[in-house]
């Protein structure tokens, strides 16, 4: 469940990052993002995502994933920006699938066209388009968090309320699942249960719009 920090209290913090020292440092958390768990689930791989701000103004990033699964390895990365609407940028541009492994060494050992890759191969899918899904389902909840929209034309201003104005991570999301169940997953990770209704409504406007101007 993700949150947005209410006291904004400084501490120090010191994350770990692949292949370089942690770097350590003094800011705010403004929100952080735990995919350890999905509707009741535990999660075997999963993202845990968190923004900053440092005491010298930048706002950091943190991607964690965790992976569960014998003979794959978790791994951490960072980056900074000087404004959050970036930091939302850099957490949609993020490829949530890089670090999985999942079937890649039996296909790769056999060969795409072999019968063993046949078989893999949807599995291999499978698992990236549900990370992938909800990773952008969290991204999606951090920017409502941290009030970073998408400003649309004037007709559509009074339509849909600000936190759900569509980034990026929302139309991925709007790719991988219905409007209802993309809506259910947002609230489910922003703790809003109660906008669901509402929010379902605002994406199914969303998906015939993006239908319509194909």
């Amino acid at each position: 469940m993700s949150h947005m920090s209410q006291n904004q209290a400084r501490e120090t913090y010191t994350l770990t990052r692949d292949g370089q020292r942690p770097l350590r440092f003094t800011g705010t958390l403004l929100a952080e993002n735990h995919g350890a768990r999905t509707h009741g689930r535990d999660n075997t791989r999963y993202y845990t995502l968190a923004v900053y701000r440092t005491d010298a103004q930048r706002i950091l990033i943190h991607w964690e994933y965790t992976s569960q699964w014998q003979g794959e390895l978790s791994h951490s990365a960072m980056t900074t920006t000087r404004r959050l609407p970036e930091a939302v940028t850099a957490l949609e541009a993020f490829d949530p699938t890089m670090w999985v492994v999942a079937y890649r060494p039996i296909i790769q050992r056999h060969g795409a066209d072999s019968p063993s890759a046949k078989h893999y191969l949807p599995r291999q899918a499978q698992v990236e388009a549900d990370i992938s899904a909800r990773y952008h389902a969290q991204v999606a909840a951090l920017a409502a968090k941290l009030g970073v929209v998408d400003d649309l034309a004037a007709e559509d201003e009074e339509a849909i309320p600000d936190v759900y104005r569509p980034t990026a991570a929302l139309w991925d999301l709007l790719r991988c699942y219905a409007p209802a169940e993309a809506a259910h997953r947002i609230c489910v990770e922003a703790d809003t249960p109660g906008e669901e209704a509402a929010l379902t409504r605002v994406l199914s406007a969303l998906a015939e719009r993006a239908r319509g101007q194909k």
